[in-house]
């Protein structure tokens, strides 16, 4: 529901209780009401609600799409600022990059995937966990 049809419903509310002698108002769904006393309450700035159960929903989701070299390369970055040696900064790197043009094939090849899950397991579970969401992204084409 947009901004201005809260507005109307407000003025619409304001307006029935301020010149009739309605008790309650319904909303189109008797479970959607306010009644008289509610409204002087809030007016007081004491609210009250007659039905308790208000269950507020939000569906809305936020889907972020970034290719694999990126991830990777966000994956490296925090490697460099965790300050791991230089050694295991390469062989990381290559081991990321192997996982990546892996997983860039038509119809990766699971040995080869596998052995790097193991390496990433055997470097760190923080590592690993890290590197989750690629493996779970492209799972179903394994």
């Amino acid at each position: 529901m947009t901004n201005a049809k809260y507005d109307e419903i407000i003025r619409l509310t304001v307006y029935l209780f301020e010149h009739t002698d309605t008790e309650v108002i319904e909303f189109g769904d008797p479970s959607v009401k306010i009644s008289r006393k509610n409204y002087n309450n809030i007016l007081r700035g004491e609210p009250s609600f007659q039905n308790p159960n208000i269950q507020i929903i939000n569906n809305l989701s936020t889907q972020v799409n970034i290719d694999n070299k990126t991830f990777i390369n966000n994956i490296m970055n925090q490697l460099r600022e965790d300050g791991k040696s230089n050694p295991e900064l390469r062989i990381a790197e290559k081991k990321l990059n192997e996982l990546n043009n892996e997983l860039q094939k038509r119809r990766p090849k699971w040995d080869k995937i596998k052995k790097i899950i193991i390496w990433a397991l055997d470097y760190g579970k923080d590592f690993f966990v890290q590197l989750l969401p690629l493996f779970l992204k492209t799972g179903s084409n394994i």
